[in-house]
C-alpha cells in the first residue's frame, strides 16, 4: 500500500510543469551550487569585505550580480599563484570557466 501511494505521488509530480525545471537544476551545475561557494569562500572574503572600505577589491564578491560583472578579475585571481596558489581545486576553477562559457547564467538554468 505504501509503495502504491509513493508511486502515485511520483507520477503526480512528474505530471506537473515545475518538475522538468527541478530535474534540470538537480542534475546540472548552477551558480549557487558551483560558483558562489568559490567566490564567497572565506579565502576570498579576507580581501573582499564590506567592512574594509579601503581595499580596492569589490566588496560584495560572492553575489551573482558582482560575480557576473567581475568574471575576468575572478578568473585572473584564480590563475594567479600570488592569490590562489593551492587554494582552489582544478574542479572549482573549471566550474568558474564553464559558468562563463555558458553565458554566466543565474540559477534559472544550469551550465
Amino acid at each position: 500500500m505504501r509503495r502504491r501511494i509513493l508511486s502515485s505521488m511520483a507520477i503526480a509530480l512528474l505530471a506537473t510543469a515545475c518538475t522538468s525545471r527541478m530535474l534540470l537544476t538537480s542534475e546540472g551545475r548552477t551558480y549557487s551550487r558551483n560558483v558562489q561557494p568559490v567566490t564567497s569562500d572565506q579565502r576570498c572574503k579576507d580581501c573582499h569585505s564590506l567592512k574594509d572600505k579601503n581595499k580596492k577589491a569589490p566588496a560584495d564578491i560572492g553575489t551573482y550580480s558582482t560575480d557576473k560583472i567581475y568574471f575576468n578579475d575572478i578568473r585572473a585571481m584564480l590563475d594567479d599563484p600570488k592569490y590562489a596558489k593551492d587554494l582552489f581545486t582544478a574542479e572549482e576553477i573549471q566550474d568558474i570557466i564553464d559558468w562563463n562559457a555558458a553565458g554566466r547564467p543565474d540559477d534559472s538554468r544550469t551550465f
